[in-house]
């Protein structure tokens, strides 16, 4: 099965490795420590037969440890197939630390001719770390590939841990399933009601599931 991966670099040079138990039963528990949430899921879902495309987002305003910590992914995950024997390309983009219509629109694009290039594939994507714009036009380019290039959004994961003074804070950490928000973006951007109050109800509906 044809996967896409798309997962942004932490900036600073702290990676540190964590257990992330699943909150809820979206995937089995992997028992071991990575660095990169989103590891821990493929190590559970990924088969021999899988042909996989990996985007590795580096913000250039970390342009050191980005690379560094691109490295560091990609080791991590081939770790993990070395047991499983998948087809794992990689692939690094840089995205200026710039929050500005022309980054914007460059770094959109990029992505949609690279996930164009796996049409109808099962996207899976991370949003631990990275800029703070960086999950919005991910969450735009998700919406257009997968109107127009035919992708399944199969996952979008978010990797939670909390610290004080430094060390991680035991049993903060956690891997969260977040693509119901994408789900929730999709439906009210396609929802066609006479009121407001029809529409809330038809979210709390959504929450309710």
């Amino acid at each position: 099965m044809k996967k896409l991966v798309i997962s942004s670099m932490m900036l600073a040079d702290r990676l540190i490795p964590v257990h992330y138990p699943p909150k809820g039963n979206f995937v089995e528990d992997y028992n071991e420590k990575v660095h990169y949430a989103v590891n821990a899921y493929l190590a559970k879902t990924l088969k021999e037969t899988d042909e996989v495309k990996v985007l590795l987002l580096k913000t250039t305003g970390g342009a050191e440890a980005g690379e560094k910590n691109a490295k560091v992914f990609i080791d991590e995950l081939n770790g993990i197939n070395s047991q499983i024997g998948a087809k794992i390309d990689y692939k690094i983009i840089d995205i200026e630390f710039d929050p500005s219509n022309v980054e914007f629109q460059k770094i959109f694009t990029i992505l949609a001719n690279e996930i164009k290039e796996y049409k109808k594939c099962d996207l899976i994507a991370d949003f631990t770390y990275g800029a703070k714009t960086t999950p919005i036009l991910l969450l735009s380019v998700l919406q257009f590939v997968q109107k127009f290039f035919e992708c399944r959004i199969r996952k979008i994961l978010y990797g939670k841990v909390e610290f004080e003074k430094g060390n991680i804070i035991s049993g903060s950490e956690a891997l969260y399933d977040v693509t119901p928000l994408y789900t929730l973006i999709s439906l009210t951007n396609n929802m066609n009601t006479i009121s407001g109050e029809k529409a809330l109800e038809a979210i709390n509906e959504f929450f309710e599931l």
